[in-house]
């Protein structure tokens, strides 16, 4: 998940949301909202963008849970 991909590296690297707030440009009630555990606001592209910016990850390894969410596991 998304979320869990986000508060993982933000705990790897030590910081919190606040500072993600700040590095973003990302309000932090708003980003609080999205990185709530069990009802998580939705994210638009260019906020995951900004998010892997500032956590100096890829993109892409935010968007994998998005694609295999769509497309399901095979069983």
């Amino acid at each position: 998940m998304t979320v869990e991909l986000i508060r993982d590296a933000l705990g790897a690297q030590r910081r919190t949301q606040e500072w993600l707030a700040i590095a973003t440009g990302i309000p932090l009630r708003t980003l609080s909202r999205k990185l709530h555990l069990t009802s998580p606001s939705p994210t638009n592209l260019e906020e995951l963008v900004l998010i892997a910016g500032a956590l100096d990850i890829e993109p892409a390894k935010l968007l994998e849970p998005l694609k295999e969410a769509s497309h399901g596991h095979p069983d």
